[in-house]
């Protein structure tokens, strides 16, 4: 009896074993068959994450809840970004610090903290590939740059406070460059801090370098010192010459703009730098003011969270004020720059990787209490990785 009830036994444990394998061999198959086949969330939440980005702000989705809805949205119904790059300009090995056009838009100059300038010829924006020139700078790098009315110099302010000036031409003919020509150096510019902006006034007549610790100087393109004044006492963010040369105007950590008026004598000697004007209404520091094509509007951009355009085309020379007529809030705390599209319809906003370009419409016609053109502002597309990078500069 003993013996068989531990065969008994060990029949039990046996099928028990047997019957544990085959249960255990089903739950695995059950579960790498769920893995194959996802579930519908599933797939729409990686379709969803897959999916471009829309470049167009959405201002209702503010909740968490429609914020979920929105990711769940499939690759097939998702909204394509409605803007696209048009060309690319490779070539430099560190941060590009500045840039900007020549007068007849066939040259982009680029400089970058790998202790180069380049120079790209850009006479079609369809080609693949952009023919370029480099300029070496030893020992320093460039941080704004600035043509000559002619295209013919290229101007160059460095981290060490010198202004380089060199002698540049493209063929659009020939498809080449000539070698590049070092005009002359300006080794001391008499700024106790780095240089934030430097330009060649559009009509030759001058440059203009500013530093962060508040001056703004003007120089003969010979590199004789023609002028100076004090921005704000307090320093500086950015300055700018207006396209007719008459102006000069620089962003401050106060709150006011001003605009100084360069004025030349008849016979073109240069005789003073006079304060003409200042924009008043902003409430904080102001980091960065543009001017207009025709010279007749400004647009500021402020750590208030506003950027405002300003009318100043007034008489200045009788005390005339400007006016602003128009101002807009900002979401973004983060934009830093602004620029003014050659037609005047447009203003671009960026700072950190983002851009924002608002549409510039009239408005309220003139009228008792404003007797000037009021303008509209709308948002037209928000780019939010418009580069990978800090944006450090903007041009139209």
């Amino acid at each position: 009896r003993v013996k068989e009830r531990l065969g008994d036994r060990n029949q039990n444990i046996a099928v028990g074993v047997a019957t544990f394998i085959f249960l255990f061999a089903l739950f695995l198959f059950n579960r790498s068959k769920k893995k194959s086949v996802p579930s519908r969330d599933t797939t729409e939440e990686e379709s969803s994450s897959s999916a471009p980005e829309s470049s167009a702000p959405n201002q209702n989705a503010k909740s968490s809840k429609n914020a979920k809805t929105q990711a769940k949205v499939p690759k097939s119904a998702s909204t394509a970004p409605n803007h696209h790059v048009i060309a690319t300009l490779k070539g430099h090995t560190d941060d590009v610090l500045s840039l900007c056009f020549s007068p007849n838009g066939s040259l982009v100059a680029t400089t970058s903290s790998d202790r180069s300038a380049r120079l790209f010829a850009v006479t079609s924006w369809d080609a693949k590939d952009f023919k370029f020139q480099r300029i070496n700078l030893e020992f320093d790098h460039a941080v704004a740059c600035s043509f000559s009315a002619d295209g013919s110099y290229l101007m160059l302010a460095t981290h060490d406070k010198h202004i380089k000036v060199f002698n540049v031409k493209f063929s659009v003919s020939k498809k080449e460059f000539s070698p590049y020509k070092l005009a002359f150096e300006l080794k001391d510019t008499h700024h106790k801090d780095d240089i934030v902006a430097a330009a060649i006034s559009p009509d030759s007549k001058y440059m203009m370098t500013c530093g962060a610790e508040d001056k703004i100087r003007l120089w003969s393109l010979k590199g004789e010192q023609l002028g100076d004044v004090s921005a704000s006492g307090m320093g500086n963010y950015t300055a700018c010459i207006s396209p007719d040369g008459r102006f000069v105007s620089a962003a401050c950590f106060t709150s006011d703009i001003k605009v100084w008026h360069v004025r030349f004598g008849k016979q073109g000697t240069f005789e003073a730098l006079d304060k003409a004007m200042v924009l008043r209404g902003h409430k904080s520091s102001v980091y960065s003011v543009c001017f207009s094509s025709d010279s007749k509007k400004m647009a500021s951009l402020s750590k208030d969270k506003t950027w405002k355009l300003w009318d100043i085309d007034v008489r200045f020379e009788v005390s005339e004020d400007p006016r602003c007529v128009l101002s807009a809030t900002v979401a973004d705390p983060l934009l830093r720059l602004i620029s003014i599209s050659a037609s005047g319809s447009m203003v671009a906003l960026a700072g950190h990787t983002h851009l924002v370009i608002y549409a510039v419409t009239p408005g309220q016609p003139p009228g008792p209490g404003h007797p000037v053109q009021l303008y509209d502002a709308a948002v037209m597309q928000t780019i939010d990785r418009a580069h990978d990078g800090e944006i450090t500069s903007i041009q139209w």
